[in-house]
């Protein structure tokens, strides 16, 4: 038993030191046929937001603008069937995206990271 708590004390003490960006928030957004779930969504920077395909059919999301530091003006992220793709959120902005092939859309408000 004193294994065990002695165990526990060093890994939550390794926890404890990490840098506060590890423990981002992670969000998850759902495909239908025609919408995303949610919709609309407040992050912070530093966010993990993830979009999961449970569709027979693919998707786009294609922003006005870019809120990771992909390089692009304007992020596009292209979801298979049955895939996920992820982005990490550094830039803060109201970015709307949408994807033209089946009329769903979006909107991300990305937020400074509170300290």
């Amino acid at each position: 038993m004193f294994r065990k708590i002695v165990i526990a004390e060093i890994l939550l003490a390794v926890l404890l030191s990490l840098p506060t960006d590890l423990f981002a928030g992670e969000w998850i957004i759902e495909t239908s046929p025609t919408d995303y779930h949610p919709s609309k969504l407040k992050v912070e920077t530093g966010d993990k937001i993830t979009w999961i395909n449970k569709d027979m059919v693919v998707h786009e999301m294609n922003f006005n603008g870019n809120p990771s530091d992909s390089g692009e003006d304007n992020l596009y992220l292209f979801l298979p069937i049955r895939k996920t793709i992820s982005t990490i959120v550094t830039r803060p902005g109201i970015y709307s995206y949408k994807c033209s092939w089946h009329g769903m859309f979006g909107v991300i408000e990305v937020r400074p990271a509170k300290e």
